[in-house]
């Protein structure tokens, strides 16, 4: 009869091993998969990065000479925005008939 115990200790000893070590295992391929996904987003978050640097250097480059590249720029968003320089004959387009 004892025997018959230690046997069905034994056996559900194994079990809550056998569980114990599925529920690791899912864990860490859990935690492999979540990580690898982090690593993809820190990837892309890099590329954006170099591609920003890249524009900000050739944004640079055309202003840091006599600035005319930023004048043109400010005149044309203040043309956008209907300002001109006193003096200036601005053509509008009228629609044909």
């Amino acid at each position: 009869m004892k025997l018959k115990l230690k046997e069905k200790q034994n056996l559900f000893f194994r079990i809550t091993l056998a569980a114990a070590l599925v529920f690791v295992i899912v864990s860490a391929l859990q935690v492999k998969s979540e990580r690898d996904v982090g690593y993809d987003k820190l990837e892309e978050l890099e590329i954006r990065i170099v591609n920003q640097q890249r524009i900000n250097e050739e944004l640079l480059a055309k202003t840091s000479g006599d600035g005319s590249y930023l004048q043109q720029l400010l005149e044309q968003q203040a043309h956008n925005k209907g300002y001109y320089r006193p003096g200036e004959i601005v053509y509008k387009e009228v629609p044909g008939n």
